[in-house]
């Protein structure tokens, strides 16, 4: 992940008045958040990579944030809909989630 203070504090982070979606920018944030939970140092790798990249991108930081939000968003609605679950299965549940919300009907 990028070091450089002066991204970080430079980006526009406020999520403003969107509301949580499983959309493309969850589906990002729950890639990062998988490669992050498998403890392996070539995932941890991975998910600094698309971290990075997002942050390159005008309005990347938000959209990360955006995503970040709405997987966490998801996360407590199973939780409180299907009670606790190890972290892994949580993520495929919100995985299977975003794949519905994303296709055409």
């Amino acid at each position: 992940m990028s070091s450089d203070g002066a991204n970080v504090a430079g980006a526009d982070l406020s999520p403003g008045a969107l509301a949580p979606e499983l959309d493309g920018a969850a589906a990002e944030a729950l890639a990062v958040l998988t490669l992050l939970t498998t403890g392996d140092a070539r995932d941890i790798e991975r998910a600094g990579h698309l971290v990075d990249e997002a942050f390159e991108r005008p309005g990347g930081p938000r959209r990360l944030v955006h995503g970040l939000s709405s997987v966490s968003a998801a996360l407590l609605v199973l939780l409180e809909f299907h009670g606790a679950c190890p972290v892994e299965e949580g993520l495929r549940r919100v995985g299977r989630l975003i794949a519905q919300a994303e296709t055409p009907a």
